[in-house]
């Protein structure tokens, strides 16, 4: 049922005259609800981050400046519980609060009685709200901060004090510093986007080869080749989370006598990071991870544009089969990154020649024989 509505829901947004009748309504009823809310004149500074891996990295540029600013209060952030590890390579560990996705219904869509308590529980004055989605909208409409400024859908814009629409171009970083500029002044240049190297050549070569879904994969035996070639020349190692790889996938990898782990947390996917010279995966967020890390990467592109997510720095590079479909001036393919594609032609046709030889390439510009 919850589905269905959603697709009904979905299907009436496309109709114009609906979608308009829809954003007024939204927006008069939280008008009012926001209107006779008593503010709360003393507090600290809260950031709602709410996402995936990737985009929790994308956001630190962001959080930082807020840390930076509000250097005299109390700075929190609260965001899922998978992510407290990404953040505590950066802030301090007892700002990091943590909140379940299990605290929201409709496919984490809405905030529960318990996840809106948390929030209140940190007592904000100002809420920056680096999210921008239903979940977001639904966890700080009632909230008594005096200041919310943050970005959103059309829906739900009367919800914030300071509203910043979201960006639809390059890069993800700059769509979270959006918000924080919004409120904030300071010096924006490219360097606040880059993470500080901490590069090292005698390290390992590690791959990760999956991502947050299959249509963004390059191929599993193709990094198996990559990795069989790649191990005659460097010290090489795959890593993997769980049961992904099939039980004779395994044999067939430690019979080509390449080292391969399994990590069982974040945390165990950071350490293994910590050992390598350079990260080779797709569009995934163990990729930008390592980028947080210091790490030189090497990333593979599909259906996703490289323009929104690749890490800043001539210690990265990527490598794109370029086809007509190819995403050109947006996120994702028309085939929604591939989640509607048959036939992920744009993965299937990078041949692993070709990334071998482009990835030789790079480590020879980074100095690693």
């Amino acid at each position: 049922m919850r589905d269905q509505i959603l697709e009904i829901i979905k299907k009436l947004e496309k109709n114009k005259i609906f979608d308009s009748i829809l954003e007024f309504i939204s927006n008069t009823l939280l008008l009012i609800l926001r209107k006779f809310i008593r503010k709360n004149i003393n507090g600290n500074i809260v950031i709602i981050s709410l996402h995936r891996l990737g985009d929790t990295v994308f956001t630190i540029p962001a959080v930082k400046q807020v840390y930076e600013h509000y250097s005299a209060k109390n700075v929190y952030v609260l965001t899922f519980s998978d992510n407290k590890e990404v953040y505590n390579l950066v802030f301090k560990d007892e700002s990091i609060i943590t909140i379940e996705k299990s605290e929201f219904s409709w496919g984490t869509r809405i905030a529960s009685r318990n996840a809106r308590n948390t929030l209140k529980g940190l007592h904000p004055k100002i809420i920056f709200d680096l999210t921008g989605n239903i979940a977001s909208a639904s966890l700080i409409a009632v909230s008594n901060a005096k200041e919310i400024v943050g970005m959103n859908t059309k829906y739900y814009k009367s919800i914030y004090d300071v509203f910043v629409p979201i960006r639809h171009k390059p890069h993800l970083i700059d769509r979270y510093l959006d918000v924080v500029k919004a409120n904030l002044t300071f010096d924006e240049n490219k360097i606040i986007k880059e993470f500080p190297i901490k590069f090292q050549t005698d390290g390992k070569i590690l791959i990760h080869p999956f991502a947050g879904w299959k249509a963004k994969e390059w191929n599993l035996n193709k990094f198996i080749e990559l990795a069989r070639l790649l191990n005659y020349k460097y010290e090489v190692e795959m890593i993997s989370a769980g049961n992904l790889i099939p039980n004779d996938i395994v044999h067939e990898i430690r019979n080509h006598k390449v080292p391969l782990s399994f990590t069982a947390s974040i945390n165990d996917l950071v350490n293994k990071i910590k050992e390598c010279s350079v990260f080779i995966s797709n569009d995934s967020g163990p990729l930008y991870i390592a980028n947080l890390l210091g790490k030189a990467t090497f990333s593979i592109y599909g259906p996703t544009n490289h323009e929104f997510s690749h890490p800043f720095g001539k210690h990265h590079k990527f490598i794109q089969k370029k086809i007509s479909c190819s995403p050109d001036g947006t996120q994702y393919c028309f085939a929604q990154a591939g989640l509607d594609c048959p036939s992920n032609e744009c993965m299937n046709l990078l041949q692993v020649e070709e990334v071998y030889n482009t990835f030789q390439s790079f480590i020879s510009e980074l100095g690693i024989k």
